[in-house]
């Protein structure tokens, strides 16, 4: 079982870096263009639902010190 644990690991992280190092160059030339564009006083608008959203939010605070207006809106409630 541990085996098959280690090689689904492995399995799991050769297809995240193929897929960066596929796409890094594109990466790179969207975050440019993200930064480009918030230094304009531009804004980007991100939605989700359940625990993708939650992760966003919680890594989006991480990287600012400050809070932002209308960040972390919820509907879990409802």
């Amino acid at each position: 079982m541990k085996d098959a644990i280690l090689r689904k690991a492995r399995e799991s992280a050769d297809v995240k870096e193929q897929f960066f190092r596929a796409e890094a160059d594109r990466i790179e030339a969207l975050a440019r263009a993200l930064a480009t564009a918030f230094q304009r006083g531009g804004r980007l608008y991100v939605m989700g639902n359940g625990g993708g959203a939650t992760d966003f939010c919680a890594r989006f605070l991480d990287a600012n010190d400050r809070p932002i207006a209308g960040l972390g809106v919820t509907l879990a409630a409802d």
